[in-house]
């Protein structure tokens, strides 16, 4: 599954873009610290280590203002 990972964000074409938010929303629910639970906190630090490497990226601001009804 890691390897498919790997390809997948290697290819620029197969980018997703989300809302800046959201993006830091995401990484700080996954991010380990805020984690007291040996066990959990490392499956949060893969989570969060996943989540670092796909190939999510940023709607640009403008963009995202264009977008609103």
């Amino acid at each position: 599954m890691r390897a498919r990972l790997r390809e997948f964000s290697r290819s620029s074409k197969n980018r997703i873009y989300i809302p800046g938010n959201d993006r830091r929303k995401i990484l700080a629910a996954l991010h380990p610290d805020g984690v007291p639970d040996p066990t959990m906190k490392k499956r949060h630090e893969e989570a969060f280590q996943i989540f670092s490497t796909l190939p999510i990226r940023e709607i640009p601001r403008h963009e995202l203002a264009e977008r609103k009804p």
